[in-house]
């Protein structure tokens, strides 16, 4: 289910979401477009062998399944993985093709994912609004791959997002204005070797994104005097807030402007 809050902390209203018909549904992500519809990721039990199976698709307000939503170039398991019980050979004696070691020759296939890497780009995921009606679905990788959905469920358009520096992963993302999104990447500095273990220094990288090509126009390096804070979102495209605290335990929220 999915519950709208009020402001005051009290609930406004409760949607229960229906199974599609592939099975029963384990939310991960979902998103709001304008006119009450929702988008949602997350895995169906979709039983007949076929086990859980990655989902993404468009429910109406009231939690009714109504368009499954197709990614371009998208890798999605196709057939059960086979196991002991249902393999063709199943049971049957292996002979012959012995080596001196006494092993089977291997036969070779096709290096299947495993689910726990659908479950990382379902869960680990945005979905965030836009300027306009659609919703934008962000799935992590390398690259990045950023959906544009429409309320039809139709994908408008699809980019690829690089990392401004090799090595780099997604921290943060989120809207900047109406063209752009303000990402945070993070890694680490060079690393050294004490008697405590393994150091090394958290470096952050906050970047401007074009949202229609998904290019890095602009990444920002801010003074050691704010080296403690860390970047938390945009209230444009070339403005943007850092939060932290201050020796007496105190938040401190400042506001940048890029230059």
């Amino acid at each position: 289910m999915i519950v709208k809050f009020n402001s005051d902390g009290s609930v406004d209203s409760i949607i229960r979401l229906h199974n599609p018909p592939a099975g029963r549904l384990h939310p991960r992500l979902f998103g709001v477009f304008p006119d009450g519809q929702l988008l949602l990721t997350g895995i169906v039990d979709a039983g007949n062998g076929l086990g859980r199976i990655p989902f993404i698709g468009v429910f109406d307000s009231y939690g009714n399944f109504e368009e499954n939503v197709i990614l371009p170039n998208a890798v999605v398991p196709s057939t059960p993985a086979k196991t002991k019980r249902n393999a063709p050979d199943a049971g049957r004696p292996k002979v012959g093709g012995l080596k001196k070691k006494g092993r089977m020759p291997r036969k070779k296939t096709r290096p299947k994912i495993p689910m726990g890497t659908y479950q990382l780009a379902l869960g680990e995921g945005r979905i965030l609004g836009g300027p306009t009606d659609n919703l934008y679905l962000l799935q992590p990788g390398n690259p990045l791959a950023l959906y544009v959905v429409s309320p039809g469920g139709q994908v408008v358009r699809a980019v690829e997002i690089h990392s401004p520096r090799p090595g780099l992963g997604l921290a943060s993302f989120e809207p900047a204005g109406r063209d752009y999104f303000f990402a945070t990447f993070f890694g680490f500095g060079r690393l050294s070797i004490r008697k405590q273990g393994l150091h090394g220094s958290l470096l952050l990288v906050p970047a401007l994104i074009d949202a229609a090509s998904g290019k890095v126009t602009a990444t920002f390096h801010a003074s050691r005097k704010i080296s403690r804070l860390r970047p938390a979102c945009a209230e444009g495209p070339n403005a943007f807030e850092f939060v932290g605290g201050t020796k007496n335990h105190k938040l401190k929220v400042v506001l940048f402007y890029g230059g």
